[in-house]
């Protein structure tokens, strides 16, 4: 071999290479015997090595396809893990995988094959972010520049960290432990780990997207009965006992206060899973609380300054108000979730729970209206019978007889419903003083319930008893003429003692 040749091969670096620099080896020489069973020797090993290589790519191109099928087969967020595991463990021969899902720049150990020592770990939140910037499965040699995690991950026996992306964002990572003769992973093994990762992503965030679906519609499927519930119930007592039971079962509330609204005071009126010795507390408002509650929004807050001490343990709570109309029901503090997190970037919690306020609002209200006009007479009916006994001793005195009426608004509950508990009350307060206003002086009225009005008229001619009846008639039905949306209804009974019955204790059922 002459000198230029040698020079040549040295340049070249490696005198084996026959094929890549035939032309700079062999020009204007012919070969020999030898030198073409070299050539034909490299030919088929290169091709061998191609081939092989080529074999590989089809192989893992299929494996790849296979689970691809397998994992868009399933909506299951632990099926789908399982087959992740299951095959990056026969793929490469490790017995160590371990899944973690990123929630809120935090991970959650998911699922996992061995790593006894790596759970209990919290990766950092630059960790995090460089792990998602990749775009390719990193051995963990390659990651140094975080002491804390490398170190961690080191002493877990841990080799390669395969980022796992769904459509726009990092989902998750993969933990990868050594291969059971102890080979690094080459490029080739580290590409197949990313695209079956990149996979499981898209399959993972698709059954996301269908579990956040199905959760929605059970979510309103829920809100949707309860409502009807709610709303069917003018008992102020089972209104609430069905508020707590709805977000309780229906939403996986564990800890919670609901509080009412009673002079400018609020006070904790049910509880769940909390003392219930703070039933009665009354809690003084932060000034964002206030805000919050003049503007009827619902929000993620500190927790209150009185409630620190009974709520040490969470840093934040759902802050809900409930309003009706123009008034101040109360509000529904929830500090823990069996399924949702408390956290301010949660915006599908915070609407969700606006919507439950909406629907929980006006008929907790109602209710409690009802509840109030009811315990101004506790027992309505044994006074009055009282007052009815006494009228009756006052006209047989004197041998005449006595009328007894009853105005009563049949649809008052729907009134309620359409314009609110207050302006319906105070509908009802003023047409009370305005057909009393009316009256002859002998004629006594008495407020009777929420929705009747009890006339008592002593000796009373017929001609005159028809006047007052068409004046009150008539005073009622003008006075809601202008609320076309509700038919009102009126009903009114009357019964003559002792000329229609003689039972004193019958008077009151006669014309109930």
């Amino acid at each position: 071999m002459g000198l230029r040749e040698k020079a040549s091969r040295y340049r070249i670096g490696k005198s084996e290479d026959i094929i890549e620099n035939f032309e700079l080896l062999f020009a204007g020489k012919t070969l020999t015997q030898s030198e073409l069973t070299d050539i034909k020797h490299e030919i088929k090993s290169r091709i061998s090595e191609i081939t092989s290589i080529l074999d590989r790519k089809l192989i893992d191109m299929n494996t790849l396809f296979e689970i691809g099928k397998e994992l868009n087969s399933t909506l299951h967020v632990d099926d789908l893990m399982q087959i992740v595991i299951f095959t990056l463990m026969g793929q490469f021969q490790i017995f160590d995988v371990a899944i973690y899902f990123i929630r809120d720049s935090h991970t959650d150990l998911h699922a996992q094959k061995g790593f006894t020592d790596l759970p209990g770990f919290e990766f950092s939140a630059k960790f995090i972010d460089f792990i998602g910037s990749k775009d390719n499965a990193l051995a963990v040699d390659e990651l140094l520049e975080y002491p804390d995690e490398y170190t961690h991950l080191f002493n877990s026996g841990a080799t390669l960290v395969i980022p796992v992306k769904g459509k726009n964002r990092l989902m998750g990572m993969i933990f990868l432990g050594a291969k059971m003769n102890n080979e690094k992973f080459a490029d080739e093994e580290k590409g197949f780990s990313y695209t079956l990762a990149s996979l499981a992503g898209i399959a993972l965030d698709n059954a996301r997207l269908y579990s956040e679906l199905d959760k929605r519609y059970q979510e309103l499927s829920t809100l949707y009965k309860v409502s009807n519930v709610i709303n069917s119930s003018d008992d102020y007592d089972l209104v609430l006992a069905l508020i707590l039971e709805t977000i309780t079962t229906g939403f996986g509330v564990k800890k919670a206060l609901v509080l009412s609204h009673d002079d400018n005071i609020y006070q904790v009126v049910e509880t769940v899973g909390m003392d219930s010795s703070l039933k009665t507390m009354e809690i003084n408002f932060t000034n964002t609380e206030n805000k919050m509650m003049d503007d009827n929004v619902t929000g993620i807050l500190d927790i209150n300054p009185d409630l620190s001490q009974y709520a040490s343990d969470f840093l934040r709570c759902l802050f809900i108000p409930l309003r009706s109309v123009a008034a101040k029901v109360g509000a529904i503090i929830i500090f823990e979730f069996d399924q949702y997190t408390v956290h301010p970037e949660n915006t599908d919690l915070i609407n969700l729970f606006s919507i439950i306020a909406s629907q929980i609002a006006p008929p907790v209200f109602m209710t409690k209206l009802i509840k109030m006009e009811k315990e101004k007479i506790q027992d309505p009916f044994t006074p009055l019978l009282e007052l009815i006994n006494k009228e009756i001793e006052k006209v047989e005195n004197f041998g005449v007889d006595i009328t007894f009426a009853m105005l009563k608004l049949t649809n008052f509950n729907k009134y309620i419903e359409f314009y609110g508990g207050g302006k319906a009350f105070q509908k009802f307060d003023a047409l009370s003083a305005k057909i009393k206003k009316d009256l002859p002086p002998e004629v006594k009225p008495v407020r009777y319930g929420s929705n009747r009005i009890l006339f008592i008229m002593p000796a009373i001619a017929q001609t005159d008893f028809e006047d007052v009846k068409d004046s009150i008639l008539l005073t009622s039905q003008s006075f809601f003429k202008d609320d076309q949306e509700v038919d009102i209804g009126i009903d009114f009974l009357s019964v003559k003692y002792p000329d229609d019955t003689e039972d004193k204790f019958a008077i009151l059922s006669r014309i109930e």
